[in-house]
């Protein structure tokens, strides 16, 4: 004759925590994303100096991350903008031809002075390559892991979760 044994138990605490759950995920998630958004962002700096030769500029200044307002997805961007409000990581990313609308283009490179009637700006993949590589990384899933770790301990912290 098989042996069985029944089991009844009262699952109410655990269903209502899973309840608490699922109205935080969308707080959970949005959170993770500028978690996931910041070290992105800071990936990128540290490859700005290796890709443009410089550490510094309104691009490395001013390159900020925002979650979108579905809270599906983080935007990483520069919000440096020229005088006559172009964008100068738009120009970067995607090149440019500048060309003078009365007389020439003067400009100063290693201090000496240069005319032209116009310049082409090439483009140079200075974020999407280092995000892309940032989230091909272990340092991502390094990010994922402790960015879980530390939403699983706020809802222990608030006795959402219990041991």
């Amino acid at each position: 004759m098989a042996e069985f044994l029944s089991i009844q138990a009262d699952l109410s605490e655990a269903m209502e925590a899973f309840k608490d759950l699922e109205e935080r995920m969308p707080k959970i998630q949005r959170s993770m994303l500028a978690g996931i958004g910041s070290k992105a962002a800071s990936f990128a700096k540290k490859r700005y100096s290796m890709e443009l030769k410089k550490r510094s500029g309104n691009l490395y200044k001013n390159l900020k991350r925002v979650v979108t307002k579905r809270g599906d997805a983080v935007v990483i961007y520069s919000k440096a903008i020229s005088e006559n409000k172009i964008s100068y990581g738009f120009v970067l990313a995607k090149g440019a031809i500048i060309e003078a609308k009365d007389g020439n283009l003067k400009f100063q490179i290693n201090g000496k002075w240069i005319t032209k009637q116009k310049v082409e700006i090439k483009p140079r993949d200075w974020l999407v390559k280092p995000v892309d590589q940032f989230i091909g990384s272990n340092d991502y899933h390094a990010q994922i892991d402790r960015l879980i770790q530390k939403e699983v301990d706020k809802l222990f912290k608030k006795g959402i979760l219990k041991e």
